[in-house]
């Protein structure tokens, strides 16, 4: 559900891993933009933690990185271009730097589109904070990062000796990226291409995991290839049971899961033709988490299905963003529910989606409180006013059958209503679900539209109507 836009290093079963990343490009660059050097890079004061001017880069020591370098270009066959950046800085000052990067990078509509679903789908309680949760998961696990903008890594001050060596390991793997096929788009946003974003994250973290594993296991004369599926979840499961409690669990299973399912897919890539064969895919990149999962359909160049927004036809919503969540985004989101082996046979299948935020205009309802424009840190319930849209559609009527199905709370019996079922949760919010042919439409609606309460009722449904963009009339899915 949430994303970062870092290349960064996390506590993972004693060793290291990373967050996910951001936007992929589909060719090689040859010639890049000259990074400026560490001298020309702003700082913050250690002092005052006051920035100086533009990005943060924190102030810290810099290390030396030759001769792990040299290992780590042995191994994945690629040769630095130019001069590696690294320091090592305190915790407070590595997390200044998130911070500045999301600040940097990151539109806030997109932190409160994302923030205001988790809530609305009941993965996140009310009053929720996306982005000190972000902060919070960071300070918890977070070793240390590599920015395509500047070129540079920095490392916390405080690691052991060999999660040092491993975390600087896997950064460098970065870096080299960086250097023969350019990572700096992974600080430029785009709507509606998240999945996108999230399939060249699973390559990229992919690839540096599996280095970073090769150089651990080398003392015994095996490689990363050498483990097992159960070994590679086994290796990530103390991230994502992290010892931040209060972080919702979908949060803290997004920012693992790039990294299990794109090792099994380097994995599978190296098995075949080795490092030349994973070069290829930074060549050719996944155009979906559905490639990084499924091999043959990487191999059959099985690209995402066309999809028809859909729009409220009331002209009281207003949108805050849309973004595609994938296979594993549903995925995810079933197994929070159900059981892995249930949730991904309902996910398989996928060929598109788009979920999009919608907030109430004031106007809806002039003695309400206003919709919230900002992150929240108190919200009222009944002033959360987002409407969730979630298209799905599937490769064939069989798999939507599948996921309708799955996507149903296994708790709750639904009413039937205006062709789909319709859920009633808590006072909170309506959970209305449909399905025509091979697409499924999830909706959610505030527990009030306007100064109406929301039901399941015709009156709410008609609230919530949508038609295909610029077409205000009914067509398909309603």
């Amino acid at each position: 559900m949430s994303r970062s836009w870092i290349c960064c290093a996390l506590f993972i079963s004693g060793i290291s891993s990373c967050q996910p990343k951001s936007l992929s490009h589909s060719t090689r660059v040859e010639t890049q933009a000259q990074k400026p050097t560490l001298q020309e890079i702003p700082l913050i004061s250690e002092e005052t933690q006051q920035i100086e001017s533009g990005p943060i880069i924190s102030v810290g020591r810099e290390i030396s990185i030759e001769r792990e370098l040299r290992k780590v270009e042995k191994i994945r066959g690629l040769t630095a271009k130019e001069k590696v950046g690294a320091r090592e800085v305190k915790t407070h000052q590595l997390l200044a730097h998130v911070r500045r990067i999301v600040e940097r990078d990151v539109p806030e509509r997109v932190l409160i589109a994302q923030e205001k679903a988790m809530i609305s789908l009941g993965f996140a309680p009310f009053g929720f904070d996306l982005k000190n949760a972000m902060l919070t998961l960071l300070d918890d696990q977070l070793a240390g990062l590599y920015d395509p903008k500047y070129g540079l890594m920095l490392l916390r001050d405080n690691l052991g000796q060999r999660l040092r060596q491993a975390t600087l390991q896997h950064e460098l793997v970065h870096a080299l990226q960086d250097q023969h096929y350019d990572l700096s788009p992974l600080n430029d946003y785009s709507s509606a291409s998240g999945d996108k974003r999230t399939a060249f994250s699973a390559l990229a973290e992919g690839d540096a995991t599996s280095v970073m594993f090769d150089l651990l296991l080398q003392p015994k004369g095996q490689t990363a290839l050498d483990l097992s599926e159960e070994e590679i979840f086994d290796s990530f499961r103390s991230g994502s049971d992290s010892s931040a409690k209060e972080i919702p669990t979908l949060l803290r299973r997004s920012a693992i899961a790039p990294y299990q399912y794109g090792l099994q897919f380097v994995h599978a890539l190296r098995r075949r033709g080795g490092w030349p064969e994973v070069n290829r895919a930074f060549l050719r990149q996944p155009s979906s988490t559905e490639q990084i999962l499924h091999l043959k359909k990487y191999d059959d160049n099985e690209v995402p299905l066309s999809l028809q927004p859909l729009i409220p036809t009331n002209q009281g919503w207003s949108l805050i963003d849309h973004d595609t969540q994938g296979e594993l985004g549903i995925l995810l989101f079933l197994e929070e529910a159900l059981s892995k082996e249930k949730s991904a046979t309902a996910a398989s299948g996928w060929g598109a989606d788009l979920l999009s935020v919608w907030s109430q205009k004031e106007d809806l309802n002039p003695s309400a409180q206003p919709s919230k424009t900002t992150l929240s840190s108190q919200p009222d319930p009944e002033a959360i006013a987002e409407l969730i849209l979630w298209q799905i559609r599937m490769d064939s009527e069989r798999d939507a059958q599948e996921l309708f199905a799955a996507l149903q709370p296994q708790n709750q019996t639904g009413i039937g209503l205006g062709g789909g079922v319709c859920f009633e949760q808590s006072g909170k919010r309506v959970l209305f679900i449909q399905r025509e042919r091979e697409n499924i439409l999830l909706r959610v609606a505030p527990a009030q539209i306007g100064s109406r309460p929301s039901s399941c009722s015709e009156r709410t449904l008609k609230d919530i109507h949508v038609a295909p963009r610029g077409d205000s009339r009914s067509a398909g899915i309603q």
